[in-house]
């Protein structure tokens, strides 16, 4: 009788007649009672979905709630609904799991791989909360076939690869997305070679990174002065000095702030010092960071060793004089003047110049048992 289409009027004409007096809990039931009496789960899915929802709002029964939805089935849109409603509610129960399931089940309902491809990310999204990687990590690729522009997989593929410490992954994801235009070349390259020199530790692909980015940047942008800087560090790892040093050189010609100018000169001598061997470039590149910086005290120690070298004595002690000047602890200081000292005492005309400088020193630290040495040696000989 139920199944009658007489049994459906009366059920409808009962759920209206209790929507004008009756409350929830009666409305509740006047609903299951006509998604019984309904002829197809066309017509049973929309009462299953609205008394889903009363169950779940108002009275408060997930359970039951849980069950009206699983009965709405009737056409994919309905059963989008009810499972979008399924997957809340296990996420409320924090059952990771059941959610991605739903999820899944989303993405079968729908035909347009680009949406497919978002509820197959926010399934393994679910998956890797729940700690089943592997799992994600195939379903994000699914959903990267389906969406391959969609930041939502895109951000989940990343931190899919981030997590595991799978960079080598990571970065050939990034440099895919550079190639298929989906992220903006330049930001792109230059992300790919923080990446790679940062994390992976990939020297040779930080390099073509930065590389790539600075072909693609204007010439005067505030982002080649950073970029020019990251292919720096990249070019010290691979022992690439004569790219370096023309890198270095083209960011000193663009940075505004003279200590950092001085800076880049430094790093420029160390190169020519220590990996080219060209003592002579080096010493005129510590001498220009001291343009800028009169007391940048790095380049004052590197011009002062290799003044040492040439035996050019006035400049060293020039050098010495100023490194005492602008050292910024008390040993730094002492070593100085020790060294200031220590030229002086043997010159019979300013011995006495250099006594005072090595008792500077002494004063200074006296744990600086060289310039406690070369005191006592001084006075002796005096």
């Amino acid at each position: 009788f139920m199944r009658q289409p007489k049994a459906e009027h009366i059920a409808r004409g009962y759920r209206k007649a209790v929507m004008r007096s009756g409350g929830s809990e009666e409305l509740a039931t006047a609903l299951e009672g006509e998604a019984r009496a309904a002829g197809s789960p066309v017509d049973r899915a929309p009462l299953e979905l609205a008394r889903g929802r009363l169950l779940e709002r108002e009275l408060g029964n997930p359970e039951a709630a849980r069950s009206a939805y699983r009965a709405a089935q009737g056409t994919p849109e309905h059963a989008l609904l009810a499972l979008a409603a399924l997957e809340r509610l296990a996420l409320e129960r924090e059952d990771r799991s059941e959610a991605a399931d739903f999820a899944r089940l989303q993405a079968e309902t729908v035909s347009d791989p680009r949406i497919q491809g978002e509820h197959h990310a926010r399934a393994a999204r679910h998956l890797v909360a729940a700690g089943f990687s592997e799992a994600a990590s195939d379903l994000a690729a699914r959903a990267r076939v389906g969406a391959p522009a969609s930041p939502a997989v895109l951000f989940l593929l990343e931190s899919i690869h981030s997590k595991a410490g799978s960079y080598a992954e990571l970065a050939r994801l990034r440099e895919r997305e550079i190639r298929e235009g989906v992220i903006a070349s330049e930001a792109g390259w230059f992300d790919l070679g923080v990446m790679a020199l940062h994390r992976s530790g990939d020297a040779e692909l930080a390099i073509r990174a930065f590389t790539e980015a600075l072909n693609l940047s204007s010439v005067d942008s505030a982002s080649r002065v950073v970029t020019l800087r990251e292919l720096a560090a990249a070019l010290r790892r691979s022992v690439d000095g004569e790219r370096l040093v023309a890198v270095e050189q083209e960011r000193v010609a663009l940075e505004t702030d003279p200590t950092e100018r001085a800076a880049a000169w430094y790093g420029i001598a160390l190169i020519q010092e220590g990996i080219l061997d060209d003592e002579e470039g080096a010493l005129a590149s510590f001498e220009k960071a001291l343009e800028q910086d009169r007391g940048y005290y790095p380049a004052l120690q590197g011009a002062g060793r290799i003044y040492h070298r040439l035996g050019s004595r006035d400049r060293l002690l020039r050098m010495h004089e100023l490194e005492a000047e602008r050292a910024t602890s008390a040993a730094e200081r002492s070593a100085a003047y020790r060294r200031f000292g220590e030229l002086l005492v043997v010159d019979e005309e300013r011995a006495a110049e250099g006594i005072a400088a090595l008792r500077k020193a002494v004063e200074l630290h006296s744990d600086n048992l060289l310039a406690v040495a070369c005191l006592e040696r001084a006075v002796s000989e005096r």
